[in-house]
């Protein structure tokens, strides 16, 4: 102990050789980085530190989550307070959280008029965006009655606060339910409702979609990739699997991978290297049936050009354009 050395410089010298094997700063803050390493390994300390912020989110949508068009909010907050929500509950969440409410505010009866405003607005803004990507009618609007259950409501919809979504047709001027519309418009419309919500959140999304043209006709499929290529392009990434010819974009071939399991078509056992499913770019590698899609899109996508004149002459190349070219300038 320094206190018990008498000799002035003897202590003095004690002082300066303790000092000098004191913890610097610097060190200080290596030991305790180094600490934090060994607690969690360097694997995940360097996730936590520099990769998880930075992780895009991964979203799923499938057939499943369509809106039944009707809930009761009660019975809604139940699902969600045990953690048993449906699948046909997430996109009614999100029209619930476009309009800016809480499930709180929606159980209380006396408050539903003070609400009906901002279902009425996200009713108009989710009409305006449908409008934008669904050609096939432009005559409709979606409406939302929200209001206290009454006795000859359905089962589980006479108590509490009930919202039913209502499609307003103004060619044929008639309403009906939302789920009693076409599967292909329920999807759409529940996957715009769950979708613009998510889109909030300002983080880059992997949306993964399960065949999403399975219900919709030719043109809305292709109302589907326009959406794709204005709204998602650039700021998240679309995955989704398909087997329409109406769902490949021609003019992006080479965004397209062929998913293939040649064990299923070959009678004798494959190499080990060649078992399973493989994932190819190059269609010269995908069987007849898988390319079936992208001819499919290409032969469309030519055939659409036939019908810009009234007289269409097709070739087999670019030689061959090039010789009627130069015979019709000399004649």
């Amino acid at each position: 102990m320094l206190s018990e050395i008498d000799d002035p410089e003897e202590k003095a010298q004690a002082q300066l050789t303790v000092a000098q094997l004191a913890e610097k700063p610097t060190a200080k803050t290596l030991r305790e980085t180094l600490k934090k390493y060994i607690d969690k390994g360097l694997d995940q300390y360097i996730y936590e530190t520099h990769l998880e912020g930075n992780l895009p989110k991964f979203l799923y949508f499938d057939e499943f989550y369509q809106m039944e068009g009707q809930v009761n909010f009660e019975t809604l907050k139940k699902r969600l307070s045990d953690k048993q929500l449906l699948d046909s509950d997430r996109p009614m969440l999100g029209l619930i959280e476009l309009a800016r409410i809480n499930l709180d505010q929606l159980v209380v009866a006396q408050n539903t008029l003070e609400l009906v405003s901002r279902i009425e607005g996200a009713g108009n803004y989710l009409s305006r965006r449908i409008l934008d990507y669904w050609s096939q009618n432009r005559h409709i609007q979606l409406r939302f009655d929200l209001r206290p259950g009454r006795a000859g409501d359905p089962p589980g919809f006479q108590n509490g606060t009930n919202l039913w979504a209502n499609v307003y047709d103004s060619a044929h001027w008639v309403t009906v339910r939302v789920g009693t519309r076409s599967r292909g418009f329920i999807w759409f419309f529940s996957f715009l409702a769950w979708f613009s919500q998510q889109q909030k959140s300002g983080k880059p999304i992997i949306l993964l979609l399960d065949e999403p043209g399975i219900f919709l006709h030719a043109s809305a499929q292709g109302d589907l990739l326009r959406f794709m290529e204005k709204e998602l392009k650039g700021q998240h990434q679309v995955i989704y699997t398909t087997h329409s010819p109406f769902m490949i974009d021609p003019r992006h071939f080479e965004r397209v991978r062929i998913v293939r399991d040649r064990s299923v078509e070959e009678e004798r056992p494959l190499p080990k290297d060649q078992e399973g499913t493989k994932v190819f770019s190059d269609p010269l590698q995908a069987d007849p049936g898988s390319l079936f899609p992208l001819q499919g899109a290409l032969a469309y996508d030519i055939t659409q050009t036939l019908f810009i004149g009234p007289n269409s002459l097709i070739i087999e190349g670019v030689s061959d354009l090039i010789y009627l070219q130069t015979i019709s300038a000399i004649l």
